[in-house]
């Protein structure tokens, strides 16, 4: 993941999630790298599960190929309250209490989920993107 991101980002060390987009053509087309030893060591220390940190960032990457970006702070606020609202809608949708519930600063302490199996799919809508059964 460092290589990665030193090589087409030009950022120095590891990253939790590069996206890289290839939407020339209607619909989602690219490819998100996630870090498992990232997902492992930020839910530390937010106090969250590793499960819940790589939602948020499979999340964020899709949030990339829609077109959201996060290098200005405010374009950053933006997409940090849409990854919030769509981790909610996710852990409502499959039942995973841990992904429901608000973000904290401090985190939320570890919970146990229910396991479920569900299918969804996320679909590009004007106001954003949308998960759908």
């Amino acid at each position: 993941m460092s290589r990665l991101n030193e090589t087409f980002l030009r950022h120095a060390g590891v990253t939790d999630v590069i996206t890289f987009d290839y939407g020339s053509q209607p619909g989602l087309h690219g490819e998100i790298f996630i870090c498992l030893e990232e997902a492992l060591s930020q839910a530390r220390r937010f106090r969250t599960s590793w499960q819940s940190e790589l939602a948020r960032y499979v999340i964020h990457g899709l949030l990339h190929l829609t077109g959201y970006d996060d290098r200005r702070p405010g374009d950053r606020h933006r997409m940090k309250l849409e990854e919030d609202r769509l981790l909610r809608q996710l852990g409502r949708r499959c039942a995973i209490p841990e992904l429901a519930r608000p973000a904290s600063p401090a985190g939320g302490g570890v919970r146990n989920r229910a396991s479920q199996s569900s299918s969804l799919s996320l679909r590009k809508h004007p106001r954003g993107l949308k998960l759908a059964p």
